[in-house]
């Protein structure tokens, strides 16, 4: 992991260890879905140090299996319904001002206490349950505490599925005890998994490689109706640095979709879909100008030859997706650009002026160095203490977090 992490509220200490490993692995025919998970037993609680006596090998490491006995989808559903609510509610109304400034704590805790009671669910359910399947010891609380006691340590976190999204693993959450009927002062934000972990999901079709050379070849788009006040354009910004290529209208950003002849491609813009998801409404907007995916199938294929190749997605008006294919915009680039692609964006819809602010902080740690795990991460954080505003959590990692800009002949993360 890369140092100089950014503290969240509650300290982060980082380590170097073995990332906690999650696979949702589909049964053929429709049969139930079993979630494995390889944990390493690093750490000194009573419950880690039995697990490595009782059922770790030489890897010091507990393999369990469970069944998967929760709707991802509907949890993903419900979440989202809940960050619509918060969006509309003017008791929150400061979280989402612009440009971006330091908000109430306990206002933003009121905002997330449904959300927290929805990730812990989660938590429990999944990595938690009550019965696993393996190891078969008749011990279910014992592995639970194991588990739950290295999932509760600042670490990485790498989720591997078949298709995605299953759900925002940003917002699983981490305290057992908390229930619906605590108040908001009871909710710990530092214990949401994107301030506490770095992660990532890997779906299909993203690239396995994890380094990018310097320096990088970078396009960009910011569309004027997001940052009407030019700062990503802006020589004080981190972006500068990295003397990127402006595409300046619709046409051009088409271009670069459908060739990706780059090292890292930077979107700050509006997008939305329909629903269901189709190509002739699933669009990027410049200026209003709409870009739908329809156009995009069009016209030339790859040029590229690059891999990873970051593709930064930060459509601050997105709505969220329930599959990602060809009539989706990320479900596109990764079709067209099969094992090239490493996709950073947005769950659900972002505040304009979080999506500036966000990206300026992620673009500084990234240009020095840091993974793109330790990036988003840390951006999370930064925002979380100095504006005491969690939205941060709506960006999630699709693709290799050991993902950086490396000189020639630095050794690979």
């Amino acid at each position: 992991m890369s140092g100089g992490v950014t503290p969240a509220a509650g300290g982060y200490t980082p380590r170097t260890r073995d990332a906690i490993e999650i696979e949702f692995v589909e049964a053929p025919g429709g049969g139930d879905t079993v979630v494995e998970m390889r944990v390493p037993m690093d750490g000194d609680t009573e419950a880690e140090r039995f697990a490595r006596a009782e059922w770790c090998g030489d890897d010091r490491s507990l393999r369990v299996r469970s069944k998967l006995t929760l709707d991802l989808t509907g949890e993903r559903r419900q979440l989202v319904a809940h960050l619509a609510k918060v969006y509309v509610d003017p008791e929150f109304a400061p979280l989402l001002q612009n440009p971006i400034a330091a908000v109430d704590p306990l206002l933003a805790k009121r905002a997330m206490q449904p959300l927290a009671v929805a990730g812990a669910g989660v938590f429990r359910a999944l990595f938690v349950p009550e019965v696993y399947l393996d190891p078969v010891s008749g011990e279910d609380e014992r592995v639970a505490a194991a588990v739950g006691a290295a999932l509760r340590r600042p670490g990485r976190v790498h989720v591997r599925c078949a298709r995605d999204p299953l759900f925002p693993w940003p917002f699983v959450y981490d305290d057992l005890a908390l229930r619906s009927a605590h108040g908001a002062g009871a909710v710990r934000l530092e214990r949401f998994w994107g301030f506490l972990h770095e992660l990532q999901t890997e779906p299909a079709l993203t690239s396995g490689s994890v380094r990018i050379a310097s320096p990088p070849r970078v396009l960009a788009s910011a569309c004027p109706t997001v940052d009407p006040a030019g700062c990503t354009r802006g020589p004080g910004h981190p972006l500068a640095s990295l003397a990127p290529t402006w595409i300046d209208d619709v046409s051009d950003l088409g271009e670069a979709l459908r060739a990706l002849d780059c090292d890292a491609l930077y979107v700050l813009g509006h997008a939305s879909h329909g629903s269901p998801p189709a190509a002739s409404t699933s669009q990027l907007l410049y200026e209003g100008t709409p870009l739908p995916v329809s156009d995009l199938l069009g016209g030339g294929g790859p040029r590229g030859q690059s891999r990873p190749v970051l593709f930064f997605h930060n459509a601050c008006e997105s709505a969220p997706l329930d599959r990602w294919d060809t009539s989706t915009v990320p479900g596109f680039v990764l079709d067209r650009h099969k094992g090239r692609v490493c996709l950073l964006g947005t769950a659900a819809q972002v505040p304009r002026s979080l999506a500036v602010a966000f990206a300026e902080r992620f673009w500084e740690r990234f240009r020095g160095g840091a993974t793109l795990g330790a990036s988003v991460r840390e951006s999370r954080a930064a925002l979380l203490a100095e504006f005491h505003n969690p939205l941060g959590l709506l960006y999630a990692l699709h693709g290799k977090a050991d993902t950086r800009i490396v000189t020639q002949g630095a050794p690979t993360p």
